[in-house]
């Protein structure tokens, strides 16, 4: 045992010291890289993005942005679609609030004063379209970026229509059922079909599946068709369901007459138009006339 050291077990004084020296040396220098770190207060959160799920053709077409914010500097907000600012906003000593610099068509925000350091910012995009399926952040400058929220297209059911407006002689009639669908598209669509006759217990029920055409754009229509076997006194119920959307359509035999497609030879048929009382007239007059004019002439022959 060397002087000056107290033998605990295998360790010594000495040796111990030399790890606490180590720690403290750590602690030391993650203290200053700390110290040295920009000290950012802001904070900005997109805590609402609607519609949800996406919007869909024949619905309401306007979208909802909330921006929550906390900072100790506000004075410059924006709206970015796809990383590019769609609104932008900046406080002005001159107008005594925020003024925009920048509002795409149909973009708007509703900002509060400047010398609210925590709040909500109310964001709308009106008449939404292909352009407008795009990921959303909110910002208080180029390093304060909120979170980002996608808004998506929604596919959805369009129509059931019988595409045959009067019944067939094979007691055959065609629905058509089309579908609006969204981005991603997908290579094909199940349609289901459900037939429920009035005076028939079972339920006819067809799977079918429709090409969905490839588009540029974010909505593309696909569509199938049923054929229903019918007899004269049916009645029944049609309905097609495809993206948990269902449309029925009533098919009624009798009250759609049964059509026979006959050919013809092709007739002339003459419209003969009676003469008017003014027509007669006329005629007399000129009878007269000729008569009048023959006696003059045997008068001069003679």
């Amino acid at each position: 045992m060397s002087l000056g050291c107290v033998s605990v077990g295998e360790w010594t004084w000495s040796s111990f010291r030399q790890p606490s020296r180590l720690l403290m040396t750590m602690m030391t220098i993650m203290l200053m890289i700390v110290m040295m770190s920009p000290y950012t207060s802001a904070f900005i959160e997109i805590t609402n993005l609607s519609p949800a799920n996406g919007f869909g053709i024949g619905e309401p077409t306007k979208m909802n942005i909330t921006c929550e914010y906390n900072t100790n500097s506000f004075n410059s907000f924006s709206l970015l679609r796809d990383g590019v600012a769609v609104v932008e906003m900046e406080d002005s000593s001159i107008a005594k609030g925020f003024v925009t610099k920048k509002k795409e068509k149909d973009f708007g925000c509703n900002v509060p004063a400047p010398s609210s350091k925590s709040g909500a910012v109310h964001c709308w995009k009106a008449n939404l379209d292909c352009r407008d399926v795009a990921v959303y952040k909110c910002s208080l400058s180029s390093l304060d970026i909120s979170n980002e929220k996608p808004l998506k297209a929604k596919s959805s059911i369009k129509s059931v229509i019988r595409v045959d407006p009067q019944l067939e002689k094979n007691n055959t009639s065609m629905f058509k059922c089309t579908a609006n669908v969204a981005l991603p598209y997908t290579s094909f669509v199940k349609f289901l079909w459900k037939i429920k006759p009035e005076n028939r217990p079972n339920m006819i029920e067809q799977e079918i599946s429709a090409a969905v055409p490839d588009s540029t754009n974010c909505f593309v229509e696909a569509a199938t068709i049923y054929r229903h076997q019918y007899k004269l006194s049916d009645r029944a119920d049609v309905s097609c369901t495809v993206f948990k959307q269902t449309i029925t359509e009533v098919f009624d035999a009798l009250t759609t007459p049964i059509t026979t497609t006959t050919t013809k030879k092709p007739t002339t048929t003459t419209t003969r138009r009676p003469v008017s009382g003014s027509g007669v007239q006329f005629s007399k007059w000129v009878l007269i006339i000729n008569l009048i004019l023959l006696l003059l002439d045997v008068a001069v022959s003679r």
